[in-house]
């Protein structure tokens, strides 16, 4: 769906609206919003685009095509005039944009009250009607949903069949959006019993069941998808713009093909389920013992990971000792599962609980298997050599085990996981 012609910001003409059609000089705040409408749809008549006309024979997809088609529907359209829009009556003319997306346009000015979109928003809605199509699902791009309001343009509607009266609307948004008019665009769709996903593009997204959002990025050539981390939900309230930029505020980065596909199987859900499976990295040392002096393999800590398959949930970080002090189901399947492991490994410490005269208390550490000296936390944890061993640990547990072990409630959010369990 297109944003309204009052979202638009002339950064050219600053603080002042000019055109051929339009030649006094008025401040912009002197202009009457149904004017500066009505003006700027004669201004962006022509550049108004899509990816779908009609003809004599029905719809026409502009993505479908290949250059010796498009070449040919272009000549056909010359001679015969056998394309148009739903929208008014204005000519259609074939173009190609500079990032190679081929699309229609109106061939003069009109009273379409469509607004024109970028190059990278046309790029997106084609690959996204591509990979739904290659799905074997049916897509409908720029569908027009009537309701109470006046009329929707859904960007893409992808549907099981063509006569499925539920589908799912994906929405491109490569302008600034606010929370607000998301929610009411979003309550527009739901209405028709359509669900929406959001792409993108600003950082401040919403995180809620009822707003489906993720950031869409654009690296030149193609697109992928990045989902808010834990530390995204976490702080987003109380982040600034700089700091919603970071990397570890998102997820890996998943392929916009491959993410499509994923909603279309279900793979984009919200929530952990009840049951999870988690993989525990363990994190090692290279080093020697600091009484004989003997090889050893340190055993720093964990981090367990649920989001190998469900990207958005950040990995949990543990030392040792923190592993030691869960009284948990899973902190303690993995303390006998990394003691285990450890026997099996050449110069891997022992991995049991001992009593510290420093700390005066007893505490899950490495053990020199040689000497037996204990290994003191801090004597481990300074080096900086650490490194993982290549086969990590798998478990299935609750997923509210995770938030047990991470000190604290895993915050909901939307997750999507690169294969079907």
């Amino acid at each position: 769906m297109r944003s309204g012609l009052d979202g638009i910001t002339f950064k050219t003409l600053g603080r002042r609206i000019v055109n051929a059609q339009w030649p006094e000089w008025r401040p912009f705040e002197a202009v009457a919003p149904q004017e500066v409408a009505s003006r700027s749809l004669a201004i962006l008549g022509a550049a108004v685009m899509g990816l779908k006309c009609y003809s004599t024979e029905g719809i026409e997809l502009s993505f479908v095509h290949d250059q010796g088609s498009w070449h040919a529907l272009r000549a056909r359209n010359a001679a015969e005039k056998h394309l148009r829009f739903d929208c008014c009556d204005a000519g259609v003319v074939l173009k190609t944009s500079r990032l190679g997306t081929r699309y229609f346009a109106h061939k003069a000015r009109g009273t379409c009250a469509t607004a024109p979109e970028t190059p990278e928003h046309l790029m997106a809605k084609a690959m996204i009607c591509e990979t739904i199509i290659g799905v074997g699902w049916h897509v409908e791009p720029e569908q027009r949903l009537p309701d109470t309001e006046g009329l929707c343009i859904a960007d893409v509607l992808a549907k099981r069949t063509p006569a499925s009266l539920r589908g799912i609307a994906f929405e491109i948004q490569w302008s600034p959006q606010t929370l607000e008019v998301t929610a009411q665009r979003t309550a527009r769709y739901t209405s028709q019993g359509i669900r929406t996903v959001w792409l993108m593009r600003q950082h401040d997204i919403p995180v809620s069941k009822d707003m489906p959002a993720v950031r869409l990025v654009h690296d030149g050539s193609g697109f992928s998808v990045v989902l808010p981390s834990e530390r995204y939900v976490q702080g987003r309230s109380r982040f600034g713009p700089r700091t919603l930029r970071e990397t570890d505020c998102w997820s890996s980065p998943i392929a916009l093909a491959r993410f499509i596909e994923g909603v279309l199987d279900s793979r984009f859900t919200f929530g952990l389920p009840d049951r999870v499976r988690v993989t525990v990295m363990i994190e090692r040392t290279p080093s020697s013992c600091y009484r004989c002096g003997r090889d050893i393999v340190w055993i720093n800590g964990v981090v367990l990971h649920p989001g190998e398959r469900f990207s958005g949930y950040s990995a949990v970080h543990l030392t040792l000792l923190e592993l030691g002090d869960k009284d948990t189901d899973l902190s303690r399947r993995i303390v006998v599962a990394l003691a285990e492991r450890t026997r099996h490994i050449s110069c891997a410490a022992e991995i049991k609980r001992m009593y510290s005269r420093t700390l005066r208390k007893d505490y899950l550490a490495n053990a020199c298997r040689i000497c037996g000296s204990l290994q003191g936390a801090g004597h481990v944890y300074w080096s900086n050599d650490t490194e993982f061993f290549e086969e990590p640990l798998e478990f299935e547990c609750d997923s509210n085990e995770i938030g047990l072990m991470a000190d604290g409630p895993i915050a909901d959010s939307w997750s999507f996981k690169p294969w079907r369990s």
